[in-house]
């Protein structure tokens, strides 16, 4: 006897992807206050969505967003959501010495070089946390990058 999977094709239609703007119109039911909607798109990757609760926030976005928990914000800097971290930055979010040395542990290039550009400083207890990677993949870039930047030299 022939083994069949069984599909309900009447649900395929529904399977699909939403639109950002069906996202929108979800979200908007919510009725989110300023610091959920910053972070529930950190947690779903929807920078619109983290931008529109900085903006809301107005003023005083520097000092909330200070209050972050590190689990969003380890979790963006983790999955390397380049745009969202840059509109935390923009918003008035002050990446720490503890977030610097996440993201030189990961290995982000390109989420190390947006640290280093809005202020993160690079010295000799930054650089070894290189060697901490578990992967060794772009290790000497990375050395290179942070050495041209070391207060330290």
């Amino acid at each position: 006897m022939k083994n069949f999977n069984q599909f309900n094709e009447g649900v395929r239609d529904k399977m699909l992807p939403k639109s950002e703007e069906d996202v929108k119109k979800s979200l908007d039911k919510l009725n989110l206050k300023p610091i959920d909607k910053i972070k529930k798109g950190m947690s779903l990757c929807y920078p619109f969505l983290v931008k529109q609760g900085i903006d809301e926030l107005g003023e005083n976005s520097s000092e909330v967003l200070q209050r972050i928990s590190y689990y969003f914000i380890y979790q963006s800097l983790e999955r390397g959501d380049h745009e969202i971290i840059k509109l935390l930055i923009d918003g008035g979010y002050k990446m720490t010495k503890s977030d610097f040395k996440w993201v030189v542990r990961l290995g982000n290039i390109k989420m190390i070089k947006l640290l280093i550009d809005n202020g993160s400083i690079v010295n000799n207890e930054i650089i070894n946390e290189v060697y901490l990677r578990k992967d060794n993949t772009d290790k000497n870039e990375i050395i290179k990058l942070l050495q041209k930047h070391n207060v330290d030299k």
